[in-house]
This record gives C-alpha cells, structure tokens and sequence, in this order.
C-alpha cells in the first residue's frame, strides 16, 4: 500500500514534514501546554481557592479599575510568574471586561509588546467615573493615579 504523502507540521510557521499533525517538537509543547492547563484547572476547582474567591469577593464587591460590580477574583501577580496562589494581598477584584483588558496587556507583553512592566495597571476611565475613582484610589491606596495625596 503506498504511503500518504507528507506535511507540514500543524503548528503555525513550522515547515518540518509529517505524516499528519504535529512533529515532536510541537507534540511536546502541546503536551505541556495542555499540561499547565490541567494544573491550574485543578487549582481553580479546589476548595481552598472557591473559599478564598468567595470571602474575598465578598469583602471586595467593586472592580478596583472601573468601579462597577466585581465578577472576578485576579492574581495581581500571576502564579506563572511567581504570585503566591492563596495570599490575599495577590488578589484584586475586577469585572469581567477589566479583567480581559489586564490578560490581554499581559498576553501583548509576553509576546514582546512595548510595556516593559505591568506593575498596578490604570485603566482609561470614563469621564463621568474619573473622579470617583480617584477618590477611591485615594481613600483606600492613599494617592491618586501613582501619586501621592496631599495630607
């Protein structure tokens, strides 16, 4: 029976032929890709982390970017990057659309973007929200947009 012809690997930008798929060096990388996947999924189900998320939503019910009602409970750090999992001075409260906005600067920047630090991440804020926030900022941070109050 005659052999099917080869191809390129499935990976994006490899030209290594294959049979079909993958070739090892990517086989391997979408293993532990998905591997990494499996470990934080079992983080996020565990009881432990359901409990921390739940009492610290509770006690932080506002995003700390736009000020509307908070949806999810976010790594300041990431784990990936060395944040403590389970430490409530790592977690901020976010909603949902500011909590894609900071994955999505945080994706830019591991692919090479122009931030060189995420550090505490200020959001553009609607006017009509610009001085609440900044009152926010200055009541529990004590300064406002990275400066200092006046005392």
């Amino acid at each position: 029976m005659p052999r099917r012809p080869l191809n390129p690997c499935a990976f994006p930008g490899c030209s290594q032929l294959v049979e079909k798929g993958y070739c090892d060096l990517h086989a391997r990388s979408k293993r532990s890709f998905y591997k990494a996947q499996d470990e934080n999924r079992s983080f996020y189900s565990s009881g432990k982390w359901q409990r921390l998320r739940g009492w610290f939503i509770r006690r932080n019910p506002v995003c700390v970017w736009c000020l509307r009602p908070a949806e999810v409970v976010d790594h300041i750090l990431a784990m990936k990057d060395g944040g403590e999992a389970l430490n409530d001075n790592n977690l901020q409260s976010l909603c949902n659309s500011c909590h894609q906005r900071k994955r999505g600067q945080e994706a830019h920047h591991i692919r090479g973007g122009g931030v060189k630090s995420l550090g505490p991440l200020v959001p553009d804020r609607h006017p009509s929200l610009a001085d609440t926030a900044a009152k926010f900022e200055e009541i529990f941070y004590g300064e406002t947009y990275g400066k200092k109050a006046k005392t």
